[in-house]
């Protein structure tokens, strides 16, 4: 077995254990490894292994792309729990509690009930 083989198999556990810990080097190790096993491929003339590379290099694409998305959306879906949470701190004049005319913050105001 060549130092090559060895590489790329240590490579390949690498970028898949990253992958199921849903860090993104994980992806991009993933589209490298592939890229390296075309040229191992290649270089030793193992035509058989070509549909499982071309599979792995599309299945890392794909699974780069729909990380990303759903990055994208659990951004959008705080964005959206933290305007929420500030649209419920206003009242419907638009002014914070903390704006409160007159009674000096709640600490003994002269407001008469």
């Amino acid at each position: 077995m060549s130092w090559l083989a060895i590489a790329i198999s240590i490579l390949t556990i690498v970028g898949t254990e990253f992958r199921v810990r849903k860090h993104w080097v994980g992806w991009l190790l993933s589209l490298v490894n592939q890229s390296i096993w075309l040229v191992f491929i290649i270089s030793i003339k193992q035509w058989g292994l070509l549909p499982l590379s071309g599979y792995k290099a599309i299945q890392s694409v794909r699974g780069t792309v729909r990380w990303y998305r759903e990055g994208k959306k659990d951004e959008q879906e705080e964005a959206i729990k933290v305007r929420d949470k500030v649209s419920i701190m206003e009242d419907p004049e638009g002014r914070l509690p903390a704006e409160d005319e007159g009674d000096g913050g709640g600490l003994g105001g002269s407001r008469v009930c």
